[in-house]
């Protein structure tokens, strides 16, 4: 645990690849997930800065819910989403995934376009992968941005029957941000880069970058910083935290109980029975007895 034993990744985000209209603004996200579950940036991710240095630190978390008749919860995907069975055998059920892909399925229903690569979805004249709604199209923009108003409004048009997953895991975060890297450190950082970095574009940058008669020490540590992030991901302990559903009330308990009290009758009916028989046995003598 701690910040020496995480993972520590430099991140080049090349903004001269920015594309105008898309891009109001720079870095990147992060998603802290298991292995085993699908990535959703747009709901799950943490947001890193260029020219920041984001420590995130993380705890696993497991909460485990009680199915029928006790709750509500599943373990796999409901038949009435038509979910094709590989991804069902890829992805393991989560709340969170269900509703993805039946806001795709409605979407793709409703606008002829998707807005994520999961799936198949495509026209038939369409043959490059999921035909994605374009944001610069206006048919396309309008009716992708009136489907998510109907989300937002929860309209039963957009309903999904996707209910809590049985067992869930995931990791709780904390983010903390400071500036980097510093003047002082920018010019260490470019050799190191230069000397250790095996990306052919990162090694253009640096060339177009160094080639500059006109480049300052001023200019190249804001240049740097507006295309690098840097983060390191560490766990704050090894302890994790679970959170368990459990009957109050279970069948064994039913049993049980009806059992003891059944008992406890029979008891009571022996005993009142008993009880009779020496009272009539009084009488009798009391009277026949003189």
């Amino acid at each position: 645990t701690g910040q020496q034993y995480g993972l520590k990744l430099t991140l080049f985000l090349h903004r001269a690849e920015y594309i105008g209209v898309l891009s109001q603004d720079a870095g990147a996200q992060v998603v802290i997930h298991s292995i085993e579950e699908y990535p959703i940036p747009e709901d799950q991710a943490v947001g890193v800065s260029a020219g920041g240095l984001s420590r995130i630190s993380m705890r696993k978390e497991m909460v485990k819910r009680q199915p029928a008749p006790y709750g509500n919860c599943v373990s796999a995907y409901p038949d009435q989403l038509d979910m094709p069975e590989d991804l069902r055998d890829q992805w393991p059920y989560t709340r969170e995934m269900c509703e993805l892909y039946c806001h795709q399925t409605l979407l793709f229903d409703q606008c002829g376009c998707v807005d994520n690569y999961i799936g198949d979805f495509r026209n038939e004249s369409y043959e490059f992968g999921n035909q994605l709604c374009f944001t610069w199209d206006y048919d396309d923009a309008t009716c992708r941005n009136n489907f998510y108003k109907k989300v937002r409004n929860q309209d039963p048009s957009v309903d999904c029957p996707c209910a809590p997953a049985c067992n869930t895991e995931k990791f709780n975060t904390v983010v903390t941000e400071t500036k980097w890297p510093t003047i002082q450190y920018t010019p260490y950082f470019v050799q190191i880069l230069k000397k250790d970095s095996g990306s052919e574009v990162i090694q253009d940058y640096l060339s177009e970058l160094l080639d500059n008669e006109n480049m300052t020490m001023k200019s190249l540590h804001e240049d740097i910083r507006d295309n690098f992030a840097r983060v390191e991901i560490y766990f704050q302990n090894l302890n994790f935290e679970k959170i368990e559903e459990k009957p109050s009330y279970t069948e064994l308990n039913l049993i049980t109980d009806f059992g003891g009290n059944i008992g406890l009758f029979i008891g009571y009916s022996c005993l009142t029975a008993c009880e009779f028989v020496v009272l009539f046995y009084n009488i009798f003598k009391l009277l026949f007895c003189k």
